[in-house]
């Protein structure tokens, strides 16, 4: 009896996850932003060592869960392979490629804006100086944010996809990037806050004593 052979593995993808519709069809007036919806825990069978089970971005009152997000292959109008990034609902989307919190890498954490719990509505608000919190095996990683970017990605050039990309690849520094798209009521651009790891006594001033400590509290 022959052996099957084993399906090839894809490699995982180098765009960035589209985390959003285009609602701007709707007309003037009628868009109203959508309610924010977390799931309560993360997946439990899909936790690997190492990887973000909640997200807390303190200035946005945001605590999420996370689980993990991986690829799957499929198949383009041209009829030839890729690599498409599976799709999380109603939880931040942790890429499976990307580090692990705590170690040296880029973290890649990815959220709706806009459908499917639109966890990650608000991210644009995010300003630099402010804590973004992650869990991962029980212990709390504060990372302190140092940019938001907004980048075009309908029509964007070969080279605009390429940089815009460069945001979720790995780093040798201890970095955490935010990911969904914008603006609110479309996905035309990606928008990125990139933070790094500080030592938990650094931890901002401006960070309520609830956030400070103890499990998150996730309300439906």
């Amino acid at each position: 009896t022959p052996v099957p052979s084993p399906t090839p593995t894809m490699p995982p993808p180098t765009g960035v996850p589209t985390t959003g519709a285009d609602l701007s069809w709707m007309e003037q007036g009628k868009w109203t932003d959508p309610p924010i919806v977390v799931k309560k825990a993360a997946i439990a069978n899909a936790v690997a060592q190492g990887q973000p089970t909640f997200l807390q971005i303190p200035s946005l009152q945001l605590t999420t869960a996370v689980e993990g997000m991986g690829w799957d292959r499929a198949i383009g109008p041209d009829g030839n392979l890729y690599s498409q990034w599976d799709d999380i609902h109603f939880a931040a989307g942790w890429l499976k490629n990307s580090a692990v919190p705590g170690s040296d890498g880029n973290v890649v954490l990815t959220g709706h804006n806009n459908v499917f719990g639109a966890v990650f509505r608000d991210l644009w608000r995010v300003k630099a100086g402010e804590p973004i919190i992650v869990h991962a095996d029980g212990e709390r990683f504060v990372y302190v944010v140092d940019n938001v970017i907004v980048r075009p990605e309908w029509n964007a050039s070969a080279a605009q996809r390429a940089e815009t990309a460069s945001y979720i690849t790995q780093t040798t520094d201890q970095r955490l990037t935010l990911v969904s798209c914008w603006p609110p009521n479309s996905n035309t651009h990606r928008v990125f806050v990139e933070a790094h790891l500080v030592p938990y006594e650094e931890v901002p001033l401006q960070m309520p004593l609830q956030w400070q400590s103890g499990k998150p509290a996730l309300t439906q």
